[in-house]
């Protein structure tokens, strides 16, 4: 077998970018799924395992078990994994249309409350808004046992991000090197702004907790080294980012065995690379891409990883936002130009903390959220049009949120006030909104 090295590592980003013509657009949405009458999240071995049971059990299901208990499923529609609290999230396939990405998430909301039952719920919420830390129960993932060890002393809110918090995130295919650095950079400087559009996340145990998107806040105080907008995304350039994945602490891997093995505290993948007596492989190279989590980042495609979770016509409001500042020339043209003019450096930290206390009435760069909202909408209305996406008014929820100057978050906070019902709340957020009667 030939030793990894940094430069074939680099060479891989090359050779994965692909033509226009098999651009595609994947999703991945998060939600909680809690009790009905009580808003407790789902416990894995009392109800949530069985259900995955019943998944697994359909045609086509292929379970994924460690230590004989499911953790994933994969299955013709997508994948179906668990976050560290049960969180629930459909791995979506690559698709050509906003329309099938939308048909796909709508299918697995059906799939997973056909086997849960009718006294759970699935919730497009940021944060899991009644139960405290200590009441969720950790699904039992050798990762995550891992995981919950290390990220402890690297950041206060780790445990809250792995167990309370959910996100929607979307993967975008570049052509080459130039392409794909513009469309990365683009992503990090307009993550703030995609932040307060959807910042939905505004209760903790039961009461307001005085942030838009709590999840946001978390996110900044759970690991500095592998969170937040590295320098690397922001300057980009395939050898930039393989030297930041390469010395970010190494988090864990798998012996021979395939048994977890936790990093050193000052273990990097880098030094391992030049380790002779066990070198790591592709498989070892892969799994440690999974371990960092910035904003925006690069394994395959390129994936976006801002905006909370939020029922699913705005959860597909943002990935339509991102699919037009991305595969449409023209607007990715104007969306980097017109960044340009309002984009500071030194404040991209700020930025994101304004988005997740304040929503859209924050400040970000010295300019409003709520002006570059609606600048960015813009642009991303004219290129949904270039690309064809005009069957259905896909940006309407952001829409709304601008006209009104409401996040969801806030939108939220507005009905159900600053100690919610549960049922109120949980009616407010269903994952799939009932129908207007």
């Amino acid at each position: 077998m030939t030793q990894l090295t940094r430069t074939e590592l680099i060479a891989d980003f090359l050779r994965k970018g692909n033509p226009r013509d098999k651009w595609r657009v994947g999703a991945e949405f998060e939600r909680h799924v809690l009790a009905l009458k009580s808003g407790a999240p789902i416990p894995y071995r009392d109800a949530l395992e069985p259900a995955l049971e019943r998944i697994a059990a359909m045609p086509g299901s292929l379970a994924t078990r460690e230590d004989g208990r499911i953790i994933a499923i994969a299955a013709p529609w997508g994948a179906l994994t668990l976050e560290p609290g049960g969180q629930v999230e459909l791995s979506g396939r690559p698709h050509a249309s906003l329309a099938a990405v939308r048909d796909e998430a709508v299918l697995f909301h059906d799939i997973v409350q056909q086997v849960t039952g009718d006294q759970w719920v699935q919730l497009g919420l940021g944060y899991t808004p009644f139960a405290s830390l200590e009441a969720i129960e950790w699904v039992p993932k050798g990762r995550y046992g891992i995981m919950r060890d290390h990220l402890s002393k690297t950041g206060a809110l780790a445990h809250n991000m792995m167990k309370g918090t959910c996100a929607t995130q979307a993967s975008f295919d570049y052509f080459d090197e130039e392409d794909c650095a513009r469309k990365v950079s683009l992503a990090a400087a307009i993550a703030p702004v995609v932040l307060a559009l959807t910042a939905n996340s505004p209760y903790t145990e039961g009461r307001a907790n005085g942030f838009m998107s709590v999840r946001g806040h978390i996110w900044l105080d759970t690991d500095p080294a592998r969170t937040g907008l590295p320098d690397a995304a922001q300057q980009f350039s395939f050898e930039r980012w393989v030297d930041y994945l390469l010395d970010v602490p190494l988090l864990f891997r798998r012996d021979a065995q395939g048994e977890w093995l936790s990093g050193g505290a000052d273990e990097t993948f880098r030094g391992w690379l030049e380790d002779p007596s066990h070198p790591p492989d592709r498989s070892d190279w892969t799994l440690h891409q999974t371990s960092i989590f910035p904003e925006v980042r690069v394994k395959g495609q390129i994936e976006v990883r801002s905006p909370d979770a939020t029922p699913l016509p705005h959860a597909m409001a943002a990935v339509a936002l991102y699919t037009a500042v991305l595969y449409d020339p023209e607007s990715l043209r104007e969306a980097v130009d017109w960044v340009k003019h309002w984009w500071q450096p030194s404040a991209r930290r700020s930025a994101l903390e304004s988005a997740a206390r304040h929503g859209l009435q924050g400040t970000l760069h010295g300019v409003p959220a709520l002006e570059l909202a609606g600048n960015l909408l813009n642009i991303a209305r004219r290129g949904l049009h270039r690309l064809g996406e005009t069957g259905e008014d896909w940006l309407a929820p952001l829409s709304d949120s601008v006209d009104s100057g409401r996040c969801p978050g806030r939108a939220l906070l507005e009905v159900c006030g600053p100690e919610p019902r549960v049922d109120e709340l949980l009616r407010c957020s269903a994952y799939l909104p009932e129908p207007p009667r």
